[in-house]
């Protein structure tokens, strides 16, 4: 007695996996092109990649053959993206506003820069007075070692802070 498959007597398994194939690739590339908004008679609003009668387009990312949209600026960048024109009562800021925000904004992160530069210090004291206590090792070796690990670790902690905060510094303006 032969066994088949359901699908043997109308379809090649191939046949029916490349035709799957190709279904999953058409859906993930419409997945990722346009977003639309579309607000009801009751206010409710909705956001779908389906454009709908009355919906606005808020979104547009050219999507290359293959499905998945070019995020990098690298080669081959050929991608553009179109973004559609603010609502018109979207709040604006004047550039004065926008000037004193970003001055804030970088003396937050000066500030937290200076901080985390005294707890780096401070954490790179306390790793060194621990190593230069060798009585402890002597003692009680297991607790030394992780008293070490720990200190090092928040002397660590503190110095990718301050890399993190010389970096989004050096981004401002």
């Amino acid at each position: 007695m032969l066994k088949s498959s359901p699908f043997s007597f109308c379809f090649d398994r191939r046949a029916l996996l490349g035709a799957l194939g190709a279904c999953a690739a058409l859906l993930t590339a419409s997945a990722w092109a346009d977003i639309y908004k579309y607000t009801d008679d009751e206010g409710r609003v909705t956001f779908s990649n389906i454009p709908m009668r009355g919906a606005t387009k808020v979104y547009s990312e050219a999507v290359p053959m293959g499905g998945r949209p070019h995020t990098g600026g690298g080669k081959g960048a050929n991608v553009q993206r179109v973004n559609a024109p603010s609502p018109a009562d979207f709040p604006k800021v004047d550039s004065s506003t926008q000037r004193s925000r970003d001055s804030n904004r970088r003396k937050i992160l000066e500030d937290e820069l200076a901080t985390e530069k005294q707890s780096l210090a401070d954490a790179r004291k306390a790793l060194s007075d621990a190593q230069a206590a060798p009585g402890d090792a002597q003692l009680n070796p297991g607790k030394y070692n992780d008293r070490i690990m720990r200190l090092r670790d928040n002397a660590t902690v503190h110095e990718k802070n301050v890399d993190a905060l010389t970096s989004e510094l050096a981004k401002s303006k």
